[in-house]
């Protein structure tokens, strides 16, 4: 088992800032994982920074007349720093054995002929 930390930059759009806050977050184990070879045991965001927060405003007519509203959206990029526990792959030692089946295995009935 190793420690490490690493830097992810992750994006996320909500109706508020709260959800805007929370869709950045749940995307941290995806970016993790999908540039990782490694088997993760643990995710601990330890610092947030906040590199972009945007919010968006505009007004939505029906039949471009009717009902306006106003709709918003807030946008945030933010950069995490977090501690993982990992097992590395490459470390571990993994031995080969081969085993011929003679015969046609059949699913149905789990039996060799």
């Amino acid at each position: 088992m190793l420690k490490v930390q690493r830097k992810v930059i992750v994006e996320g759009k909500g109706n508020s800032k709260k959800a805007a806050f929370a869709s950045a977050l749940n995307k941290i184990q995806g970016e993790i994982i999908k540039n990782s070879k490694d088997v993760l045991l643990r995710i601990e965001p330890n610092d947030i920074r906040v590199l972009k927060a945007q919010k968006r405003e505009w007004t939505e007519k029906f039949f471009f007349f009717f009902m306006p509203r106003q709709k918003e959206e807030y946008q945030v990029t933010l950069e995490v720093l977090v501690d993982l526990q990992i097992i590395e792959m490459a470390r571990v030692n993994f031995t080969e054995t081969r085993q011929e089946v003679q015969g046609i295995k059949i699913p149905i009935i789990n039996k060799v002929i």
